[in-house]
């Protein structure tokens, strides 16, 4: 099972991360290439949210280092990283539930002059469209899969070429699973973006994926191309 061939977007290299005295990432490597979706996966308490948290810069690092197109991450906070191009959809959302669709999108804005954030902001509804539907009711209203759909676009109106989902299809409905999956299928196609996925829905992760790594003990322990997912691995990595 090889790397890809492709220039790396992000490449974690024998990282370690604690919380409270406890070790969660133990050495962990991982390299996303320059497009295509990773899913990163693993039984619960693996750290696969740390690993994302770990690239967003929400917590630190004790060891090793964090390379996004080549340039070391360790000194940059979480606002400079997303002004580089990387977009964190977290689990359970976090959108301002006080707030109304189109303010939470409006967060986001900002980035971009006027023309490009309008041409984004299309763009946005037409992958979803419950979300011009209801822009002006409050975000805490919402479904959570329209809550899902919400916190996806916000992400993409920062124009990131790196992605990070963790766990999108989480308490969702199909149909709104569909449509996330059709949005993946869409930003690999149209803006060649790289994406991490973590995901507990191992038929939402081998439709989007171009590849995988598997995770135990906060560190990666098997990877290769989604085709290689096979039953044996499935069983020994991420069975209950």
């Amino acid at each position: 099972m090889s790397e890809p061939q492709d220039q790396a977007k992000l490449e974690m290299e024998g990282v370690l991360v604690s919380y409270d005295e406890s070790l969660i990432l133990r050495g962990m490597n991982l390299v996303v290439p320059s497009k295509g979706v990773v899913a990163l996966l693993g039984r619960n308490g693996v750290g696969k949210t740390t690993v994302l948290k770990t690239i967003m810069g929400v917590v630190n690092v004790l060891e090793g280092d964090l390379r996004f197109d080549g340039t070391s991450l360790q000194k940059s906070l979480p606002e400079k990283r997303s002004r580089m191009g990387i977009g964190y959809v977290p689990q359970g959302r976090e959108i301002f539930p006080g707030l109304t669709v189109w303010e939470n999108l409006k967060v986001s804005l900002s980035v971009h002059g006027k023309r490009q954030a309008k041409e984004r902001l299309e763009e946005v509804y037409e992958l979803f469209p419950v979300l011009s539907e209801m822009k002006h009711r409050k975000g805490g209203v919402l479904s959570g899969g329209q809550q899902q759909q919400l916190a996806i676009g916000r992400a993409l109106l920062t124009n990131p070429s790196l992605l990070l989902l963790d766990e999108p299809t989480e308490g969702i409905q199909p149909s709104i699973i569909d449509q996330i999956e059709d949005a993946i299928q869409y930003l690999k196609k149209t803006y060649a973006m790289s994406i991490v996925l973590v995901e507990q829905f191992l038929d939402f992760a081998k439709a989007t994926a171009d590849s995988f790594a598997i995770m135990e003990r906060g560190a990666v322990v098997e990877k290769g191309a989604i085709t290689d997912l096979n039953d044996a691995i499935t069983s020994q990595y991420l069975s209950v």
